[in-house]
């Protein structure tokens, strides 16, 4: 083996290494770590999808998300929790897609917390197919 192909092969492991192990990227926030951007893979035209993403509170003090909007009424957020995040805590808040048509999902998902007045914003990811049927 030559030293051109030895070290393309050495760069090939190299580069798959680090695909692997990139990290999930978060909205820079000091109260509440908020992933930047959430993928809800391939969705079935007509069928409702549900993901969770984690969200932390990086803060000394109790957070209470106070509400959710987006841009489109095909995105529905279920979050129950009226008591806040303890600091340090994580907690889950599932988003519901429902298509309302076929091609390539982006929408952004506001997160207000109670207090602050700028939102934390969230993209939404992914790719509506159609739903196929088979006799």
């Amino acid at each position: 083996m030559n030293w051109n192909k030895l070290l393309l092969l050495l760069l090939s492991f190299a580069s798959l290494a680090i695909l692997k192990g990139q990290k999930q990227e978060f909205v820079k926030s000091n109260l509440l770590r908020v992933p930047k951007e959430t993928n809800f893979g391939k969705v079935k035209f007509g069928e409702t999808k549900r993901i969770t993403i984690k969200v932390k509170n990086i803060s000394k003090h109790t957070i209470a998300l106070e509400h959710f909007t987006n841009n489109c009424t095909c995105v529905n957020v279920v979050y129950l929790n009226q008591k806040g995040i303890k600091a340090g805590e994580e907690d889950s808040i599932v988003i519901q897609y429902k298509p309302l048509r076929q091609g390539y999902i982006e929408e952004n998902l506001l997160l207000y917390i109670k207090g602050v007045d700028t939102p934390l914003f969230c993209k939404l990811k992914g790719r509506v197919v159609r739903k196929i049927f088979v006799k």
